[in-house]
């Protein structure tokens, strides 16, 4: 929504919610339409808009997620007296983490088979797929905890040196509790990949897929940039047995 329809929107004050809670969460609607819809209701900053922008946390569209996030902090920082449902952002954890898994497991099973598939156009796909995960995280931990605490320590894991990352780590060891700690905390250790993903693999109930089984679900991805990016990595002769799934 441009700056003036967005104003208008907010002008209307609580009467709006509904529909934009209608709108935000009906996936016929235009997507951009629908990743401009969480900062309106952020605006109005009543427990409606931070009804509707927590339900936004389960879309299937990782951007719009991260609208929300970023929504409810907004609506948090400037209406602190709206609470934030603690059990329904835990849920959001626990859903994220199963991507970001999902993500490692397929990522590592693309780079089982080639080599050089990290500097494909999937493999860059997938590792940015990654990232964004993985910031979706640390922000879902700052509407647990304090999002100034959570920030500095991932601050810390990221750029900090070797023994002020690992007193990082363990600073959110202590501070998650319970599925979340035990969901996250593999994510951020500083373990080898390859026991990451075992136990990615273990969480999942799956198992290290071959290329072409690992392939195949690439190409039926929810993320549009990854479909594509599979279907174009997908088109090497090699590949062949697999043109049935994306002709």
């Amino acid at each position: 929504l441009k700056v003036q329809a967005r104003e208008a929107l907010v002008g209307y004050g609580e009467d709006i919610v509904p529909l934009l809670s209608y709108s935000l969460a009906d996936t016929r609607e235009q997507l951009w339409i629908r990743r401009h819809i969480p900062v309106t209701l952020a605006l109005i900053g009543t427990s409606g808009s931070m009804d509707a922008l927590i339900a936004a946390l389960d879309d299937p569209d990782g951007f719009l997620r991260y609208k929300a996030i970023m929504a409810i902090e907004k609506l948090r920082r400037e209406n602190p007296s709206v609470s934030c449902p603690r059990q329904t952002v835990e849920k959001a954890v626990i859903r994220e983490t199963s991507r970001y898994y999902n993500g490692l497991t397929l990522q590592n099973n693309l780079m089982r088979d080639s080599l050089d598939a990290s500097d494909s156009l999937l493999g860059r796909a997938l590792e940015d797929k990654l990232r964004r995960s993985l910031d979706r995280i640390y922000r879902l931990l700052g509407l647990l905890y304090h999002i100034e605490d959570v920030a500095a320590a991932r601050f810390t894991i990221e750029q900090g040196e070797r023994r002020r990352r690992a007193a990082a780590v363990e600073y959110l060891d202590n501070l998650l509790g319970g599925v979340v700690r035990r969901r996250v905390m593999p994510i951020l250790d500083d373990t080898p990949l390859s026991e990451k993903v075992h136990y990615a693999n273990g969480v999942l109930r799956s198992r290290p897929r071959d290329i072409e089984d690992t392939l195949a679900q690439l190409i039926h991805d929810e993320d549009p940039v990854i479909a594509a990016s599979a279907i174009h990595f997908a088109a090497q002769p090699r590949f062949a047995s697999l043109k049935s799934d994306f002709d």
